[in-house]
């Protein structure tokens, strides 16, 4: 028989078991602080037929269930010796059987604790405490444990987060798993600062830990890893957006130098992120002009001579670019109108609004999303209703 154990100095206080809602630890910064976690790890380990001791000051406490009617439905409540306690195997009802060990472990490490596995019981000293498990899968757990807590070092790290080496399904809090991944990363990511987690110690804003990874990588300065991200596919970095993340200097430098050299599969809000930069002396290698079609000319004659007829004379140079990063169809810069020839795919009506807005954008500093441009187009539809019907308003 496998015996896990989790041993602390000093007496538990029992209420620590019988009460909901207090927590105390002599760490300034616990990992637990809900009050409830080892409340939780109880009703699971029996929920989950794992065998449960506890050992406190010599004194031992079994724990089991004794099943119950309430109403039309049976539970199975839960003894501590004599003690009933109040709650059944119920209590959290959506939890895996390694939450119960994540309980486990992080009171014992927030007591200062140690935990080990056993193929015999320990000789039980005065003023100690012991929880005491017995269950093979548990057991299982325990040895596979690095998928619940982080033991490697890591290769980069800010204030805010580390990265690791090692794919994963998980990220990481402080150490202690707090979210699963929907696809899997290529490094390993722990989060550093302050993070609020919801009580079953998952994160609980996504929003702030995918901007924590991705500051992380932003300032990362490895070679290797900067070069993994740029191009990198099917795994989750292939999503994370730095469309307007300020990149470190070494990871702008990399990636400038891998978009000059057209390497395949670059992230394509990387590109973005370079082409918004200021920096006129790359535009000749960041700007990579398209071959437009015999179409594609049409086009842009066509798109020219209608806004010309409109009152538009666009006297600012248009150049078609092979690509303007994701989602990006048009920009601004320097005095010229870049379109990506993905414009040309959707049209003349497509080419000549894309003009148009960038032309607005240089002509007037109108920009995106604003009451100024919001203004100037409600004004100019308004205008040539009245063209259109003779009246004046």
């Amino acid at each position: 028989m496998k015996y896990t154990i989790f041993e602390t100095n000093g007496i538990l206080d029992l209420q620590a078991i019988t009460t909901f809602g207090i927590s105390s630890k002599p760490n300034a910064n616990p990992i637990g602080y809900f009050g409830t976690g080892l409340k939780y790890a109880v009703s699971i380990l029996l929920r989950e037929k794992q065998k449960l001791t506890l050992i406190i000051d010599k004194k031992q406490y079994d724990f089991k269930t004794v099943e119950k009617k309430f109403r039309n439905d049976t539970f199975d409540f839960i003894q501590m010796n004599r003690t009933k306690l109040p709650f059944t195997t119920e209590l959290g009802k959506n939890w895996e059987l390694w939450c119960a060990f994540r309980e486990l472990f992080c009171n014992t490490l927030d007591e200062d604790g140690k935990i080990y596995e056993s193929n015999e019981l320990p000789v039980f000293k005065p003023g100690t405490t012991y929880f005491i498990v017995e269950g093979g899968e548990f057991n299982r757990i325990y040895e596979n444990s690095e998928t619940i807590f982080l033991a490697s070092k890591p290769i980069f790290a800010t204030k805010t987060a580390e990265i690791h080496l090692g794919e994963s399904n998980y990220v990481y809090y402080r150490g202690i798993r707090i979210a699963t991944l929907s696809t899997k990363s290529k490094y390993t990511y722990n989060i550093l600062t302050s993070l609020e987690l919801t009580e079953d110690r998952t994160a609980k804003n996504w929003y702030l830990v995918q901007n924590y990874i991705t500051d992380v990588l932003a300032a990362c300065d490895l070679t290797e890893v900067i070069t993994d991200i740029c191009t990198i596919k099917g795994y989750y970095e292939e999503n994370v957006s730095f469309s307007y993340v300020t990149l470190g200097s070494v990871f702008n430098t990399i990636a400038i130098e891998m978009y000059k050299q057209r390497i395949p599969n670059f992230n394509t809000t990387l590109v973005q992120n370079i082409l918004y930069q200021d920096k006129p002396e790359l535009d000749n290698y960041i700007y990579s002009e398209a071959a437009l079609s015999v179409i594609d000319k049409k086009r842009l004659v066509m798109a020219l001579k209608f806004l010309n007829k409109l009152n538009y004379d666009i006297d600012y140079p248009i150049k078609v670019v092979d690509n303007l990063g994701k989602n990006v169809l048009g920009l601004a810069k320097n005095g010229t109108i870049y379109l990506s020839h993905a414009c040309f795919l959707l049209g003349t009506k497509f080419v000549t609004a894309t003009i148009l807005e960038e032309y607005l954008h240089l002509k007037y500093n109108y920009y995106d999303c604003t009451r100024e441009l919001q203004n100037f187009l409600f004004d100019t539809i308004i205008s040539m209703g009245e063209q259109i019907t003779n009246e004046i308003l």
